[in-house]
């Protein structure tokens, strides 16, 4: 297995440390950074705070980012810590969004404002209206953008870091051509359906009209799920007044859509290959389960050693 690790002092002074890191581990994510973990025998070339990190597999760019930290003891190995660009928009700031912002432009912005490197921003085209974000987690901001997108357009996209590039996708655009099955990469599986959590028959939405004094109540509901789940599990929520009825019965009706259904996860322990990457759109065959479909992968837990390349994968049945 020829993976590679290399740790850069600056552009000029580059080490490849392969040999003195056995395992490596990459958590693959979108909407939140990637993060590299590994041990490193003791040397005289030192991972240092800052410095930045590039791992491949066969050639093949698997995570790029900065040493966040080190830990040394006693022992004879450094272990390291290192995240990929979307770790420094864990910082807070307070922005004023117009009218015209998309989810688009608010990923452009914030990451124009932190420096960072963009790849392919592919355009949201919805724009929630003005909004006023006081010391927010900026991607925590971006990611409110991108679910606001979902329950408006039913589109789901992510942001996520690719060889050192903030991209921003549409998973229409992220479908592969790799089957994971259990005669072939799958090792094993667990699956979980459930309405505990984020699943919902009813939809309640009310928004205070300033101008007649009233608060207004919009509802979406399915009936037939009440019997079905046994009852009724409600969403509430409180809109601000920047939304018009129209938008309110719009969003009332999205949620329902979205939430109106038994929420599934399914993790995968697989054989490494380079498109099982979050963000990514995998085929998925379980005879068992009655499952063939293409699936969204949510996390990808990535490690590397001299003799194999595995990967434990988060799915999201979309």
């Amino acid at each position: 297995m020829d993976f590679r690790v290399i740790l850069i002092k600056s552009p000029s002074e580059q080490y490849d440390i392969s040999e003195l890191a056995c395992q490596v581990d990459f958590t693959d994510n979108i909407n939140k950074a990637g993060v590299c973990t590994f041990p490193v025998v003791k040397s005289s070339v030192r991972p240092e705070i800052g410095n930045g990190v590039k791992i491949t597999c066969e050639g093949t760019v698997y995570f790029v980012g900065n040493i966040f930290k080190v830990n040394t003891t006693h022992e004879d190995q450094i272990k390291v810590t290192a995240y990929d660009q979307l770790r420094y928009l864990k910082a807070t700031d307070t922005f004023t969004f117009k009218n015209g912002e998309t989810a688009s432009d608010v990923v452009r912005q914030i990451c124009g404002k932190m420096g960072l490197s963009l790849g392919q921003i592919e355009e949201t085209g919805y724009t929630p209206g003005i909004r006023l974000i006081d010391e927010k987690d900026m991607l925590d901001t971006i990611t409110d953008y991108i679910r606001m997108t979902l329950t408006a357009k039913k589109e789901i996209y992510y942001i996520k870091d690719v060889a050192g590039k903030v991209v921003l996708k549409n998973i229409r655009g992220s479908i592969t051509n790799l089957t994971l099955d259990p005669e072939s990469l799958m090792i094993g599986y667990a699956h979980e359906g459930s309405i505990d959590g984020n699943s919902f028959n009813r939809i309640k939405l009310i928004r205070d009209n300033k101008q007649t004094g009233k608060r207004e109540l919009y509802i979406a509901q399915d009936s037939n799920r009440f019997k079905e789940w046994g009852g009724i599990l409600q969403y509430y929520e409180k809109l601000d007044d920047t939304v018009n009825p129209e938008q309110a019965k719009a969003k009332a009706d999205a949620l329902l859509y979205l939430k109106n259904r038994v929420q599934q996860t399914l993790s995968v322990d697989a054989l490494g290959d380079q498109d099982i990457r979050a963000g990514n759109m995998l085929h998925i065959y379980l005879p068992e389960l009655g499952l063939s479909k293409f699936l969204l992968c949510t996390m990808a837990k990535h490690t590397f050693t001299n003799h194999a390349h595995t990967v434990k994968i988060d799915l999201r049945l979309v």
